[in-house]
């Protein structure tokens, strides 16, 4: 009777040791999509960081004489401040 029993616990530990590598699977794909997002976001925010560069230094360039006598100042993040207090 003791057999029996035994060979019930190997059966069961097989199954769970299949169940245990499915989860490993599903898991390390998980894993690899994400990393595929996020290099995705990566690139997203890398081109969008050269686009607003770029219209920065396009802007400078072309405005920097009437930023001038506008009494305006360009900053980085494209954000256009008035010094002219009679402006306000």
């Amino acid at each position: 009777m003791a057999s029996k029993t035994d060979n019930n616990w190997v059966s069961l530990s097989d199954i769970m040791t299949g169940l245990m590598i499915v989860f490993l699977f599903i898991s390390i794909s998980y894993m690899i999509e994400v990393k595929k997002r996020q290099a995705e976001r990566d690139e997203i925010f890398e081109e969008f960081k050269a686009t607003k560069e770029e219209l920065y230094s396009e802007l400078d360039s072309v405005f920097k004489a009437d930023f001038q006598k506008w009494k305006v100042k360009l900053d980085k993040d494209l954000s256009i401040k008035f010094t002219n207090p009679e402006v306000l």
